[in-house]
This record gives structure tokens, C-alpha cells and sequence, in this order.
């Protein structure tokens, strides 16, 4: 893969349609970086998405409405892959 290839942030990007737009966006030369707190999705997902993407997709798992989260994720150079532990607490609705 090529090192210049362009980070990009995916929210619910284990969810139905998420899920199918990380793979696309891979396969267009893109580095998804999947934020989702697995309430309307499955953390099985994710070595799908790998096996047909190929590339490195990072998975933190967090809550958009997690500002403390949201932050550290994109304050890094290149977020990584927490398994399925949290990251973060989830925000209450």
C-alpha cells in the first residue's frame, strides 16, 4: 500500500451501510478509520471488513457525542485499534 494514502474518519462504520462504504473507500486507496460505539452493530463485522479491504482499518471504539474521545482520536497522527474494549465511556442519551 501506498505510505501517502489518506486517513478518513468513519462513523458507524460497522453498521449495514458503514460497513460497505469502509470497504469501498479502501479499495479507492483510502485508510478508514471506523469510529462506532456497536449500538446497532456487531463488533464481528471488522475482520470482514479487513478481509475484503485489505488495508489497516483502526477500529477505537467510541461515541461520537464523546467530545474527550472524539478529540484524542483526532488528535492522532494514526488512531489504532482497541479490540472491542472501550475507549471511552459511552455518552448518555
Amino acid at each position: 500500500m501506498p505510505a501517502n494514502r489518506r486517513t478518513i474518519l468513519v462513523t458507524g462504520g460497522l453498521g449495514y451501510i458503514g460497513s460497505h462504504t469502509c470497504v469501498v473507500l479502501a479499495e479507492a486507496g483510502y485508510r478508514p478509520v471506523i469510529v462506532d460505539n456497536l449500538a446497532n452493530a456487531k463488533a464481528s463485522v471488522l475482520p470482514r471488513i479487513r478481509e475484503l479491504a485489505k488495508p489497516d482499518i483502526a477500529f477505537p471504539k467510541a461515541d461520537v457525542r464523546d467530545r474527550t474521545a472524539m478529540e484524542k482520536i483526532l488528535a492522532s497522527p494514526r488512531p489504532t485499534s482497541r479490540s472491542t474494549r472501550p475507549m471511552c465511556a459511552t455518552a448518555r442519551r
